[in-house]
């Protein structure tokens, strides 16, 4: 059956091959690596920068804080993992990060380092829906964030406790209203 599959999709990928290289620039005799190079390039000047992903960290982060305040545990799962995904995702922008005095900096050791302790800290406390243990692992989190900042010359960008929601159109209260 699987050997039926993978024949039929051989006429589609010629087809969608056909259909693309027009498009791709390689009717005019340019060679598909050119083609690629100069594809790679033109992305390059659109990705998003470390700075806008840190940006949406630090959003997800500050809803984070007011799901736990309010022992919304699902949604403080659910903003925990979009803390772990943005951060992953941040490596893969910008796997090292050159500092003033020329040396440069792997951050995936760093990343790896808060997402498997101080996340996973409160992932469990979020899992035990323990208000205490959640907000000691953040404002931990919060901590471990501002040694990398200033490991990488940014001593400046000091984290705090948001006294607000950074998005006003999410509810935090659980379900029904009721703080356990």
């Amino acid at each position: 059956m699987a050997s039926n599959r993978a024949w039929a999709l051989g006429p589609i990928v010629a087809l969608g091959a056909w259909i693309a290289w027009p498009a791709m620039g390689l009717d005019g005799g340019e060679s598909p690596e050119h083609a690629v190079t100069e594809r790679v390039a033109k992305l390059e000047t659109v990705r998003p920068r470390l700075a806008e992903a840190m940006s949406l960290l630090g959003r997800q982060f500050g809803n984070l804080w007011f799901a736990i305040d309010k022992a919304n545990w699902p949604l403080a799962e659910f903003y925990l993992q979009q803390c772990r995904d943005v951060l992953a995702h941040a490596v893969v922008i910008e796997p090292s990060r050159t500092l003033t005095s020329g040396s440069t900096l792997p951050l995936q050791g760093m990343a790896q380092k808060l997402d498997q302790g101080y996340f996973n800290d409160m992932r469990t406390a979020i899992a035990a829906k323990d208000r205490g243990d959640a907000g000691k692992a953040y404002r931990n989190s919060m901590k471990s964030c501002m040694s990398c900042h200033a490991m990488f010359d940014r001593p400046f960008l000091r984290l705090r406790i948001p006294e607000a929601p950074p998005t006003d159109v999410i509810e935090f209260e659980p379900p029904g209203g009721k703080m356990p």
